[in-house]
């Protein structure tokens, strides 16, 4: 049975929010570590983050969907492959199939959308 969150620390109240079109739930931006934490406290699940440079988790609960999206080496590559996680996780958990050598039109404007949506997000938080 899903797990309501906990009530959230305070860091977890910077994190952005993204909600997902046509097939609901949302993604959460973590770009530190401790940002990871507060989410997995939240959610009472592992924030382990240790010889990762990013993770990508998600969330079931009463109140929908939940795709957490850590990065935090703040590298462009690993963004990218923890976005291609969360939305085979997405289209997984919505019943739409990912399949070789086609088209999967579904995965490819999803991963656009939220590139133009989430990528400017994580740039303009891990500049430096």
């Amino acid at each position: 049975m899903p797990r309501k969150p906990k009530t959230a620390p305070v860091e977890w109240l910077e994190i952005p929010v993204f909600p997902i079109p046509i097939y609901a739930g949302k993604v959460l931006l973590c770009v530190t570590r401790d940002e990871w934490s507060s989410v997995a406290h939240a959610y009472d699940s592992d924030p382990d983050t240790d010889g990762c440079k990013g993770l990508a988790i998600r969330h079931l609960n009463d109140d929908g969907r939940t795709y957490v999206i850590g990065v935090f080496d703040g590298a462009t590559d690993t963004f990218v492959h923890e976005l291609a996680h969360t939305v085979f996780h997405l289209l997984g958990d919505v019943g739409i199939p990912v399949e070789s050598g086609e088209a999967n039109e579904a995965f490819t404007y999803l991963i656009g959308w939220l590139m133009r949506e989430v990528f400017p997000v994580f740039l303009a938080r891990t500049k430096t």
